[in-house]
């Protein structure tokens, strides 16, 4: 009799081994699978949305493709690093598009972001205004893999206030298989109405050459005070519905103190909101998140967490 420990093994042995290491192998590969549906294995920035389930996800989950967030974060007086990062961490956007910040306060939150697994490259705007952490600006946000199309410009209002020199910011990106031609700004605020009716003017101006349009960011102006008829003549709807250009008890306040409606994303064309909240940090500006859809636009007003 011989001994088959290392020697040839008889054919039915082999045929059972053989049998056994099949079912491994499909067992691991079933695994695999199994890990992969239930998102533990998902590739960095790749989640699709779904209403706005990325709330509450944890730091080292994925953004949300489609998602943005626009936020005055008042960055001389309220914002930090950390505030600014914590709001970010909380929905994930896959783009994010800020006003009244410090510089030092966005680039100090990207790094606090990036050591939590969520990387994103900040686009500063050319033109700093009022010193405070590292002067005072507008700053765009997109997470690694987004694709922009040429570069991300910044440009003077003709007219402004004299205090902080009000500008807009552009960019061309795709969201919900379309390309979107994207501005973020903060017009002038206070009680000179035809000096923000001038700067919308001179913004939307430059979107008629653009089928698919996003204006998004702190406009100073309710939806039916008279200088925003420029934004409604162009066509743009806001990501709540009930906020437009007359007056509806629906429409929700992103001005915390005052109840007032001052903070958009307004879009135009084949690109428009799925579902759209209102989160509150402090007493100043809301923070707005909205996930876009090429489908129809949702009927439901932001809701507030």
């Amino acid at each position: 009799m011989r001994i088959w420990g290392t020697l040839a093994r008889p054919r039915g042995v082999r045929e059972t081994i053989s049998r056994t290491r099949r079912g491994l192998r499909l067992t691991a590969r079933a695994a695999l699978a199994l890990l992969v549906t239930a998102g533990v294995m998902t590739s960095a920035h790749a989640t699709e949305s779904s209403g706005m389930s990325g709330e509450g996800q944890t730091a080292q989950a994925s953004v949300v493709r489609n998602r943005i967030m626009s936020w005055n974060s008042n960055g001389q007086n309220l914002g930090t690093p950390q505030l600014v990062a914590d709001q970010i961490r909380r929905f994930k956007p896959q783009i994010v598009l800020l006003q009244e910040s410090c510089r030092g306060e966005v680039d100090d939150a990207v790094k606090l972001l990036k050591r939590q697994g969520l990387v994103y490259e900040a686009h500063h705007a050319d033109w700093p205004d009022l010193p405070c952490w590292g002067q005072l600006e507008s700053a765009v946000l997109v997470a690694k893999g987004t694709k922009i199309y040429g570069s991300v410009e910044t440009a003077l209002y003709d007219e402004s206030d004299g205090i902080e020199r009000r500008k807009f910011t552009m960019f061309q990106t795709r969201l919900a298989g379309r390309n979107v031609r994207v501005f973020n700004t903060q017009l002038s605020d206070g009680g000179d109405a035809n000096l923000r009716h001038s700067q919308l003017l001179q913004l939307t101006k430059l979107t008629p050459g653009t089928p698919n349009a996003m204006v998004a960011g702190d406009l100073n102006a309710q939806p039916w005070y008279w200088e925003m008829a420029p934004i409604w003549a162009q066509g743009f709807a806001d990501v709540d519905p009930y906020c437009k250009k007359t007056w509806d008890r629906r429409c929700n306040g992103t001005q915390v103190k005052s109840g007032k409606k001052f903070d958009y994303i307004l879009t135009r064309g084949a690109v428009r909101s799925r579902a759209c909240i209102l989160h509150t940090v402090n007493l100043d500006h809301r923070v707005v998140v909205s996930d876009m859809t090429a489908g129809p636009a949702s009927h439901r007003p932001c809701r507030l967490v």
